[in-house]
């Protein structure tokens, strides 16, 4: 016995959404089931685990503060003291080979300063007028500017 090629299909579709029906009906609640809040109970509950814990002892980051931040360029002279802490923000090659480098710092203008000042003499450096340095033949040109968060400081060599 074989049935009609249509009734096979319309057969499926019946099952199909008899099933569907059932599954339906089955995730229902059926009427006037629900609680009303008055006969909900009322559960006490503990603190989570870890309600206790606190991040107060956890690893914080600790910035060194004689960080320098950006690489020097290669050959940089190792007689030329450099600020620290302080980020290089720029560097440039000007017309006549001259290397021009601008450091970013959080220290007073006046420290970077002083700081240079002792630290070019103690490598042998001399000092010029307008914040020129010169040491056998070489020529280091400083300038220090005071900023809001600190200063900015020029290494032009």
């Amino acid at each position: 016995m074989f049935a009609a090629p249509g009734s096979f299909h319309f057969l499926r579709l019946a099952v199909g959404g008899v099933a569907l029906g059932l599954f339906v009906a089955a995730c229902g609640e059926p009427p006037g089931a629900m609680a009303s809040p008055s006969e909900l109970a009322t559960v006490e509950v503990t603190a989570a685990p870890d309600a206790a814990l606190s991040t107060g002892e956890d690893g914080q980051e600790r910035r060194v503060s004689s960080a320098l931040a950006g690489a020097l360029p290669d050959g940089f002279p190792a007689d030329v003291p450099v600020f620290r802490p302080a980020s290089l923000v720029d560097q440039t090659i000007v017309p006549g080979g001259v290397s021009v480098l601008v450091f970013e710092t959080p220290a007073p203008r006046a420290a970077v300063a002083s700081s240079f000042t002792s630290r070019l003499r103690a490598h042998g450096w001399r000092s010029a007028e307008g914040g020129v340095w010169t040491k056998a033949g070489r020529r280091l040109k400083l300038t220090v500017e005071a900023r809001p968060n600190g200063a900015i400081f020029r290494l032009e060599l």
